[in-house]
């Protein structure tokens, strides 16, 4: 009859406490802290987003590196480390939702002393083997361990969405330093075209000189602006091995300053970038999913911190068996059993629990904000990015013209010179602005 009532007991107990569970509903905020704007500002037209950008440069070398980058880069190994430890994590507080189960087998010595008829001290020794299996479970009263493990999964997907960011990253700056480093050995040969150019200017200024068409102010800065280039060859092939130390480590090898780069071409200019739906290009970053999951996670801790406030209620048990001989264990009537149930409330704590929930409600403001800011920096970046692009071409083109039009100057200009026509500060002024505009073209 004991048994029974305490059956029902427990039974009654489970039931209010599920029906608890299921009463109450965690307040989380799930919207956007922003109005978004239907269309992008810069440009009106809608269009697709590609996200086979790479493929766009046409360069499978760089398709290789960035592939080397993916596999090598230890950067990149960090971000993955920490998604699989996030994964575990999230296993582990999920765990917490469901019973605790563990066996043991002990072994036990004792040694006892007493006196006999004779009235002489002697030892008895025992020996007693027990073998039990234990339980213990916390309810998920409140949804509070519920909320927990909502927390450490969202923060888990916050890993998995940063290891993404942390690729496309990866593969950007490959990229951009791929191209960095042809553009400064495209740099560094021109560099060294100038130089040549000086040294066919000096040697005419120095045969002018020689049949008295010159003075000599011209042949010392003739000379003067060939000593200036070469300090430029030499900042140019520093500024070229360092670009190419950057590059190997990139891909996790060694920062060496030996790279292959002697077939390889700058793209030209691809088609213009299709601009589609702002919301949609928000659910494509990751940076702007894992800013979200942030904070949704911080939310449900909040309300973890909120919830340890309440009453708990758990349930240990543990029962087994024990024999004075191994073999015999199994066999052994000594069954014993125990069951130790009961609610408890936080009653004083130095006001250490509100102080987490305030701490919580703070972080999740602050994850808030973040969200935001990240929404805003990646409008400002595509925006930044599409009010650019329609001005790049352009400008190509007429650095390209410039360049062509004061190349065709310094030349006429030299020829003059030669003939005695023109000072020779007419061909150093056309000689810089030819050199200036080659090397932005």
């Amino acid at each position: 009859m004991t048994q029974s009532l305490v059956r029902i007991f427990l039974i009654a107990i489970f039931a209010v406490l599920v029906a608890n569970c299921a009463l109450y509903k965690t307040d989380i905020k799930n919207g956007d802290p922003l109005l978004l704007p239907e269309n992008w500002e810069t440009i009106d037209a809608n269009g697709n987003i590609t996200t086979g950008w790479l493929s766009q440069f046409n360069d499978k070398t760089l398709n290789r590196h960035v592939r080397t980058a993916l596999q090598n880069n230890f950067d990149l190994q960090i971000n993955l480390e920490r998604l699989n430890a996030a994964i575990a994590n999230a296993r582990v507080t999920n765990a917490s939702l469901f019973p605790d189960i563990n066996a043991g087998l002990q072994r036990n010595r004792t040694k006892n002393f007493s006196i006999n008829g004779d009235g002489n001290v002697v030892a008895e020794y025992s020996t007693q083997f027990q073998a039990d299996l234990g339980i213990s479970w916390e309810a998920d009263l409140w949804n509070k361990l519920s909320d927990s493990s909502r927390a450490a999964a969202l923060d888990s997907e916050v890993q998995a969405a940063t290891y993404q960011a942390a690729r496309l990253s990866l593969a950007a700056s490959v990229a951009q330093t791929w191209f960095n480093t042809l553009e400064s050995a495209n740099q560094f040969e021109l560099s060294q075209r100038q130089f040549k150019s000086l040294v066919e200017a000096l040697d005419i200024v120095e045969n002018n000189y020689r049949v008295g068409l010159t003075s000599a102010l011209d042949v010392f800065t003739a000379k003067s602006d060939l000593e200036n280039q070469k300090a430029l060859v030499a900042q140019s092939n520093q500024t070229l091995a360092q670009l190419k130390r950057n590059f190997n480590r990139l891909l996790g090898r060694y920062p060496s300053a030996r790279l292959d780069i002697s077939r390889a071409k700058i793209p030209e200019f691809i088609d213009n970038i299709p601009s589609g739906l702002p919301s949609e290009l928000l659910l494509r970053r990751p940076d702007i999913v894992a800013a979200r999951k942030n904070w949704l996670a911080r939310q449900y801790n909040q309300e973890n911190a909120r919830k340890n406030q309440y009453p708990s209620f758990k349930l240990t048990g543990r029962s087994g068996l024990s024999s004075d001989s191994l073999s015999n264990l199994l066999d052994s009537d000594d069954l014993f059993w125990s069951l130790i149930t009961g609610f408890s409330q936080p009653v004083f704590n130095a006001g250490g629990l509100k102080a987490l929930e305030e701490r919580a409600g703070a972080q999740a403001r602050q994850a808030l904000a973040e969200y935001a800011n990240t929404i805003l920096d990646a409008f400002e970046e595509v925006e930044n990015a599409l009010a650019g692009e329609q001005y790049l071409l352009i400008q190509y083109k007429t650095t390209k013209s410039a360049a062509e039009l004061a190349k065709t100057a310094y030349d006429i200009s030299l020829e003059q010179y030669q003939r005695g026509l023109v000072e020779y500060v007419t061909v150093l002024a056309n000689q810089r602005q030819y050199f200036s505009a080659d090397s932005r073209e």
